[in-house]
């Protein structure tokens, strides 16, 4: 019910704030939103100063869905090249130039399943940002080794999961892998 979206939306304000607290970031990535599209429509508000949002975002039949959201601040606007959703609910991507450099800025939110994650990977690589540099942030949901696992499942990463996921390491030139 609303109480509960109610209580959703104070405690995402106050985590966003302590964020923010003596720090002033230009780039914020946020993962899993449960939000109704009236709360994306006002969470600007939530912040501090002037904001460009670009949300990925789908809509159960309840109105309340997950998405994932890259928040650029304002002065940054006129910097801003391009921007598309490379799957929609699960990964956003803007492009921002400056300097004669393409800056793909991408915020990846990855499925819980296995077979799930691999068609994901695998459009991940296809639909990567011409680009010079990426800054990435992603909830992997998933492990490569048991020993870093927090919570969820202890299955690791294996078989066609991996080739995916070490082929979309090797296009976004990520040389820092777990199980080496």
């Amino acid at each position: 019910g609303s109480s509960r979206h109610r209580k959703y939306r104070g405690i995402l304000i106050q985590e966003l704030r302590k964020c923010l607290l003596g720090c002033q970031p230009d780039v914020l990535l946020i993962h899993e939103h449960h939000v109704s599209e009236k709360h994306i429509a006002n969470y600007g508000t939530f912040l501090p100063g002037q904001w460009e949002m670009f949300w990925s975002t789908t809509f159960g039949l309840n109105g309340i869905q997950g998405s994932v959201c890259i928040t650029i601040k304002d002065v940054w606007k006129p910097f801003i090249k391009a921007k598309h959703v490379l799957v929609l609910g699960r990964a956003p991507c803007v492009i921002v130039r400056m300097y004669d450099q393409a800056v793909g800025i991408l915020n990846f939110y990855a499925a819980n399943s296995a077979s799930t994650r691999v068609v994901f990977w695998d459009k991940q690589c296809n639909g990567l940002p011409n680009a010079d540099q990426c800054c990435i942030a992603i909830d992997f949901n998933m492990i490569e080794d048991p020993n870093n696992r927090v919570g969820g499942t202890q299955d690791t990463i294996h078989g066609r999961e991996l080739g995916s996921w070490e082929h979309l390491c090797m296009s976004l030139r990520i040389f820092y892998v777990w199980h080496s």
